[in-house]
């Protein structure tokens, strides 16, 4: 019996030539991609993608992966490009089939092989000759350059010089796609029919900060392309709310600020756009391909539910300043040892507590980070006013009691600040007073 590697060393020239076509046709056999983003945290994004897809009788038996070398059987598999990933590591990835059923893929090596077969086929289609010997090797080093299991360090070079060879615009659009990319080729028991397989995956992004500035996200949706009909949904933490969630482009355009160099740019496309979203508790996209997208992307501006925590907290927030400006303007301080009530000190005391507890912990991370701020003015606020009790159970002297509640004024006016802000830029109601 053949090992796997031999079978497919055999098999590889063939499966390219039926990978190829379908490639370059995905929309033709892929009706449907459905892409489900999850912020997990300020770091981490997780990626739902699911396919609708039938493979037309003409290359199945160009895609069979036999058991048995030069046989066919019962038990042969068929390999199946599900589009393009971009160059990143793969995170918790997961590929199964509509009955949630574990699923191989082919591997690093393995799929380098077909790519490059792949793209050498493709030159060839593209008018590359047998007695080219110059042009065919730069085509040869550019195929293995952009197969290659590590990134190439430089991919826009790699594409200027397939542009250069004047081999077809499918030649060089697949190195690019190849040189950024890699192919997702599963391995499928069969290929007969309607199927659906699905995949996930988690990426790694730059970190979200706290501050006062307003949330935007933007997901790469690098297969706008590959399907008749693509949509994109956006999984939000109950405590967020999206404020718009479109299509957008990034590209390298000129800029005359800058003596016309090229800048990174955000360029809507809203031509792109099927249907638009309208719900901001859980935006979506029904997207068509977009012959001119770049490096699409979907551009989501979230906000915060004020009711959930921002609101509660001001209103805490006010509660306590009010409590802080009676007692000073009543003269609480005045009062000799021996005539001050409990009651002020308890007060407090229970007040600081319902501030502790309302400092719950949320669930999503990303919902933690966008909130640090105004918990910690929660939380300082809630330390003020137990520490402003703490002269008043003691009985201590004029100053200690003044000292304690001007120091509680102080921070609670900070702290009002800070939810304030917060909820003037992350939240609907506030921006509209901005």
């Amino acid at each position: 019996m053949a090992w796997v590697d031999e079978i497919l060393e055999a098999r590889a020239e063939p499966i390219a030539q039926a990978v190829l076509p379908l490639v370059l046709n995905g929309p033709r056999w892929r009706h449907r991609r459905v892409i489900s983003i999850a912020p997990l945290s300020g770091t981490i994004v997780r990626r739902r993608v699911s396919v609708d897809f039938t493979v037309p009788p003409q290359f199945h038996d160009g895609l069979r992966l036999p058991v048995e070398r030069g046989r066919t059987g019962a038990d042969d598999q068929w390999v199946v490009p599900l589009g393009w990933l971009a160059r990143r590591p793969l995170v918790s990835f997961d590929l199964k089939d509509a009955e949630e059923r574990a699923m191989p893929r082919m591997l690093a090596a393995q799929t380098g092989r077909i790519t490059r077969d792949m793209l050498l086929l493709a030159a060839t289609e593209g008018g590359l000759g047998e007695d080219e010997t110059e042009r065919g090797n730069e085509v040869a080093d550019l195929a293995i350059a952009a197969s290659a299991f590590e990134a190439p360090q430089a991919p826009s070079e790699l594409v200027e010089r397939a542009r250069a060879l004047d081999l077809g615009s499918d030649f060089t659009g697949l190195l690019e796609l190849a040189a950024r990319g890699f192919l997702l080729l599963t391995v499928l028991p069969g290929v007969a029919g309607r199927r659906v397989v699905k995949w996930q995956t988690d990426e790694f992004r730059r970190p979200v900060r706290p501050s006062f500035e307003p949330l935007y996200l933007d997901i790469q949706i690098q297969g706008i392309n590959e399907a008749a009909s693509t949509h994109v949904e956006m999984d939000l933490p109950q405590t967020l709310q999206a404020a718009s969630f479109r299509l957008i482009d990034r590209r390298m355009l000129p800029d005359p600020r800058a003596d016309g160099r090229p800048r990174a740019r955000i360029v809507p496309l809203p031509h792109g756009e099927r249907q638009p979203s309208t719900n901001e508790e859980h935006p979506r996209l029904m997207l068509g391909p977009v012959a001119d997208a770049v490096d699409p992307h979907v551009g989501t501006n979230m906000l915060i539910r004020p009711g959930d925590f921002v609101g509660p907290a001001f209103v805490l927030v006010a509660l306590a300043a009010l409590i802080v400006a009676v007692g000073l303007g009543s003269g609480i301080y005045d009062l000799e040892p021996a005539q001050r009530s409990t009651a002020p000190s308890i007060l407090l005391g229970a007040f600081s507590v319902g501030f502790g507890l309302f400092l719950r912990t949320e669930d999503n991370a990303l919902v933690r980070a966008l909130l640090q701020p105004s918990r910690a003015a929660l939380g300082a606020t809630a330390a003020a006013l137990a520490l402003a009790a703490i002269p008043l159970a003691l009985r201590l002297g004029r100053g200690w009691v003044l000292g304690a509640w001007i120091m509680a004024a102080c921070v609670i006016a900070v702290a009002g600040f800070v939810v304030l802000a917060t909820i003037m830029s992350l939240t609907k109601a506030g921006r509209r007073f901005r």
